[in-house]
């Protein structure tokens, strides 16, 4: 029964992807918060699963029918994740698809484009490479992902597919050509309608 009974002007809600009933919060707690200019409430989170209370908010609030405004911040904007790379080194090919979807999408997130250092580069590849000999990937894409939102909720529980083989399948994706609708025909054969 968060907040049941009050009014509330400040508010800040962190890490709603691991609260146990976070359904309060639109049954409890929004009806206590004013819509008024003096009003700061704020939810955060790192994204875990998909299809859960999290993921559905944040899907509302960017299909605009939602109170809040939607603020995704990419790994990149933050100064700290960048490491000096060795003498020598050259990027893995994921790395350098990724810097590429980064560049393609940074001006959504950020307002302009984004090219990743050298050191930012590194960073990536080399913390993703932690994750994967833990076999943490989707645990990594949670908290790192950049190139999109979406990228950041990954399915809850176990796939037959392990999170890299779905990880180079996104990556080597091509945009769509066409959508077709196939149904039944619906024509003459030899005089007869089938």
């Amino acid at each position: 029964q968060l907040g049941r009974m009050k009014t509330i002007s400040l508010c800040h809600l962190s890490e709603l992807s691991t609260w146990e009933r976070p359904a309060q919060i639109d049954s409890a707690l929004l009806p206590t918060i004013p819509e008024s200019p003096r009003v700061f409430f704020m939810k955060e989170s790192t994204a875990k699963g998909r299809n859960n209370w999290w993921h559905k908010d944040w899907k509302v609030a960017r299909a605009g029918k939602s109170r809040f405004i939607p603020l995704f911040i990419p790994w990149y904007v933050e100064k700290k994740y960048s490491k000096q790379p060795p003498v020598g080194w050259t990027p893995r090919d994921t790395t350098l698809v990724h810097a590429r979807k980064c560049e393609e999408t940074s001006h959504h997130w950020v307002g302009k484009t984004v090219t990743l250092t050298r050191e930012q580069l590194f960073w990536y590849e080399f913390t993703r490479g932690y994750y994967e000999e833990k076999n943490a990937l989707k645990t990594f894409l949670e908290e790192f992902g950049a190139a999109d939102d979406e990228e950041c909720f990954q399915f809850t529980g176990s796939s037959i597919f392990s999170p890299e083989v779905l990880q180079r399948v996104e990556d080597q994706a091509r945009p769509l050509l066409a959508v077709l609708d196939v149904g039944p025909w619906e024509g003459r054969v030899g005089g007869e309608t089938r």
